[in-house]
């Protein structure tokens, strides 16, 4: 489990700094999963709901 997490990881940080798509971060995400036996429905899958900033319902610089 320690090296999935720590190969998604890197996938999310080479995912905020642009350098591959979401398209490309879930096929790393399912490649990585099958390879380390990690079943992707459970709740330890890497997978979070809003990928940046811009995703979101709420503007960041908005005050509240």
């Amino acid at each position: 489990m320690n090296r999935y997490r720590e190969a998604m990881s890197l996938a999310m940080a080479m995912l905020d700094e642009g350098i591959i798509t979401e398209s490309e971060y879930h096929k790393i995400d399912r490649i990585m999963a099958e390879k380390h036996g990690v079943n992707l429905s459970e709740i330890w899958g890497l997978n979070p709901l809003i990928y940046k900033d811009i995703r979101g319902n709420i503007p960041s610089d908005e005050k509240r």
